[in-house]
């Protein structure tokens, strides 16, 4: 600690700059961050407010990357500094010495795998979780590229990924074909002159490509009984969380959103004055939206997500629609509907009526583009990149082979899931697994029923539980063949992705 020739002067607020010194002084010289630390280190050259003396003294602490800005090219050197700052800085030099379990248990255990370890082009967070996904990943597309090598007889499981892989990389075809393959579609949107009307035409487009632009459906395990399913129908969620659309430092984000709707109409055939029109109404609708969802952590409260409704029950809450034919155009014939947010979705139910007509055409093009857009033009993937890396700071150019590759195995996984097993995973493994697992749970039983400190009701009911796991090991005992029917051309013979996918 040292003073300006009047004292310490303990009772003045330290800024940024001052508390970087005292943290140079305490820890010395800090080592160059390499692997997890250099992925989070931020370059001071980025800052264009740093002070002389502050650049002179401090060299070696912008160089180990611990220091945040205020914003993208400012680090306020002068600003008051905050417990929550300093604390950031103190955590982050214990990361990168990762000498002392104390300090930084995470950082200091796993040391050598944090140092050596390179993230994939694609990926915006990695750990041991993601890295075995990874290399499954890359597995999978080995087994695609024998597929596509080879010359599989027509109408196997084999042809139809050849197909699919081969259609996604036709970017020739694709970009000569640009919208031509939703044309149609987006005529009918703008010709529709009734809200009746416009949802008819988002039926069919619900049908016909299986994107459902203004209501997103799901079906999945009902989190209060795991022996049903259960259908879930909502409002199209605006495409950021609510914080973005009103938190000043999100500023750019959200400008890189308005942009990728412009984009999109621009795309989709509108001149530049309506395009910027169009996105503003979208834009504003999301806005609008946002401010009415729950908080992101309620989405991971089961009670306050699990909203059941009778059809009749969603119906009163959507009265200027047919709930009916949106049901019939998406297959739900049941009388149990969960929606999710029920706030965000009486905020939609706002706009559903002929008054608000032109923002939901807009809506209903923009859920559209954006669901079926990967399947057309370069441009679209473009543009969605764009906004991607406005929003994740990432900016990794994935291969063309490689995003084929992750699209094939997301829309055949079943076809792949057994060609992956079939490799990597025998029935025997899965046997032993599963032995292993019935070992563990009998232990388990044995031990609870050994707790004196239960009453007997309680551990019996614990046991009740224990055997009421269900042990689902490696893949399935049978395999899903709802793509057996389904025809997916090449481009030799005159298939495109677009058709392959819809």
């Amino acid at each position: 600690m040292k003073g300006d020739g009047s004292g310490l002067q303990e009772d003045r607020i330290v800024t940024r700059a001052e508390a970087l010194v005292m943290l140079s002084r305490a820890f010395g010289d800090l080592p160059e961050p390499v692997g997890d630390s250099a992925r989070w280190a931020y370059p001071a050259a980025n800052y264009t407010d740093l002070p002389d003396w502050a650049v002179q003294d401090l060299e070696h602490v912008f160089a180990s990357g611990i220091v945040a800005g205020t914003s993208a090219t400012t680090f306020s050197p002068d600003d008051p500094i905050t417990d929550a700052e300093l604390d950031t800085f103190i955590r982050r030099v214990y990361a990168i010495e990762g000498t002392n379990l104390k300090d930084d248990f995470y950082a200091t255990n796993n040391r050598e795998w944090l140092r050596s370890t390179e993230m994939p082009a694609g990926y915006s967070v990695y750990g041991t979780t993601t890295e075995l996904t990874y290399q499954v990943e890359q597995q999978v597309s080995e087994i695609i590229q024998e597929i596509v090598k080879a010359t599989p007889k027509d109408g196997t499981s084999e042809a139809k990924i050849k197909a699919l892989y081969e259609t996604i990389l036709d970017w020739d075809a694709r970009n000569e074909a640009g919208v031509a393959p939703i044309q149609s579609y987006l005529d009918e949107i703008d010709a529709a002159a009734s809200l009746k009307e416009l949802m008819a035409v988002h039926n069919k487009i619900t049908v016909e490509t299986g994107v459902s632009p203004l209501f997103p459906t799901d079906v999945g395990i009902d989190a209060k009984d795991s022996t049903q399913y259960l259908a879930d129908i909502g409002i199209a969620a605006p495409s950021l969380s609510k914080d973005y659309y009103t938190d000043e430092e999100h500023a750019d984000v959200c400008e890189a959103l308005k942009t990728y709707f412009t984009t999109l109409f621009t795309l989709s055939g509108e001149d530049a004055e309506r395009a910027a029109q169009d996105a503003a109404l979208v834009f504003d609708m999301e806005k609008t939206l946002a401010a009415a969802m729950m908080d992101q952590q309620d989405y991971l409260n089961v009670d306050k997500v699990y909203n059941v409704f009778t059809a009749k029950q969603l119906q009163a809450k959507l009265p200027n629609i047919d709930l009916a034919a949106f049901m019939e155009s998406v297959g739900f014939h049941t009388d149990r509907i969960q929606v999710v947010d029920v706030g965000l979705l009486e905020a939609g139910a706002a706009y559903l009526d002929d008054s608000h007509l032109d923002t939901l055409k807009a809506a209903v093009k923009v859920g559209l583009l954006k669901g079926i857009g990967g399947t057309l033009s370069r441009d679209f993937s473009d543009a969605a990149d764009q906004f991607d890396a406005a929003l994740t700071g990432g900016s990794d150019e994935i291969p063309d082979d490689q995003i084929a590759s992750r699209l094939v195995q997301e829309q055949m996984s079943d076809y792949l899931g057994k060609a992956y097993v079939e490799r990597h995973f025998s029935a025997e493994a899965k046997q032993d697994v599963t032995s292993m697992i019935h070992d563990i749970l009998k232990v388990y039983k044995e031990r609870i029923l050994a707790l004196d400190w239960m009453s007997d009701t309680t551990r019996q009911r614990a046991v009740e539980k224990l055997e009421a796991i269900t042990v689902k090991v490696g893949y399935p005992n049978s395999w899903d063949t709802y793509l057996d029917e389904v025809t997916f051309k090449r481009p030799s013979e005159g298939g495109t992705y677009f058709d392959n996918y819809t």
